[in-house]
């Protein structure tokens, strides 16, 4: 434990960091970067959606929810003009990114929604209705749901839209929207906080106490390929590089870290006390945005 904690004061050594500058007026609850790379979003406690340049982070739009709850999650849509946010108010928006005009609203859960994501033609909201379902993304049409315990990590799979990988307090499973039963089961015994989609592979980390694990598993199998070692705590969010190079994690209100995905090679991490909530890289993993329980974010660039 020692030496890890020295191989990260060096790591943090020698990152460039950016001045952190005032995102949200609460904590910044995940950061995301739109698939062309130009710009950042960021979603917060205080109940907005905010779109930022990579380049000149300045500032493009604000979404504002209804009421100022917890915006819990955000994505931008493939298109690169479109925003999905979803809070504790149980509703789900899509917004013009440039604009920040609201385009559109869907109800469909009973319960706030932790969790979105993006496929290539639909997109998925999990909420605490113990509901993941599966939407359109051009006409916002409900297409269908599954239901399984507290979702917190949700995924399609390119190769077969009808199949969604999640994870949740049941475990890791694959399920297939069309008769709504699990296909394939990969763990039913931990509470699984996130999880990011690979080629051929997935990564997860869960509610990891002591010195944990992340973890790279096969999708066909659930073989173990990779582990990265460096963070305990309760994972909050994972994410990786487009490249697919690189990955990164915070731990909830605590440090964040950055992986080689292949090796599994620390890259860097952040000192303990740092209460990070969201994280994302670019597209070559060389750039780390940080956003802090105070509403900070900031950009790192790392070795």
């Amino acid at each position: 434990m020692k030496k890890l904690w020295f191989c990260a004061s060096i790591l943090w050594a020698f990152s460039v960091q950016s001045a952190p500058w005032a995102g949200h007026e609460d904590g910044v609850w995940k950061l995301a970067i739109s698939p062309n790379g130009e710009h950042l979003l960021s979603c917060g406690g205080d109940g907005s959606v905010k779109i930022w340049e990579t380049g000149s982070l300045k500032l493009v739009s604000t979404f504002q929810h209804d009421k100022k709850w917890q915006v819990y999650d955000a994505a931008i849509f493939p298109d690169g003009e479109r925003v999905l946010s979803t809070g504790f108010d149980a509703s789900i928006y899509i917004w013009s990114l440039k604009t920040g005009e609201r385009l559109h609203q869907v109800k469909g859960h009973t319960l706030f929604v932790p969790r979105v994501a993006m496929g290539a033609s639909h997109f998925l909201t999990g909420g605490q209705d113990r509901l993941v379902k599966v939407w359109d993304a051009a006409t916002y049409a409900f297409l269908g749901e599954i239901k399984t315990r507290s979702p917190v990590g949700i995924a399609e799979l390119p190769e077969s839209p009808d199949t969604l990988l999640v994870a949740s307090m049941e475990g890791v499973h694959l399920w297939s929207v069309a008769s709504g039963l699990k296909i394939q089961s990969y763990s039913d015994s931990s509470f699984y906080f996130a999880l990011a989609l690979l080629k051929g592979a997935f990564l997860t980390g869960g509610n990891l106490q002591q010195e944990g694990t992340l973890k790279r598993l096969a999708l066909k199998d659930g073989a173990v390929v990779t582990e990265y070692k460096g963070l305990s705590g309760s994972i909050w969010q994972l994410t990786v590089s487009a490249d697919q190079t690189r990955m990164a994690s915070s731990i909830f209100r605590g440090p964040s870290a950055v992986w080689d995905v292949a090796s599994g090679a620390l890259v860097w991490k952040s000192p303990d006390a740092r209460e990070t909530i969201g994280v994302a890289l670019s597209g070559d993993g060389k750039t780390l945005y940080l956003g802090d329980n105070d509403g900070t974010i900031e950009r790192m660039e790392l070795p």
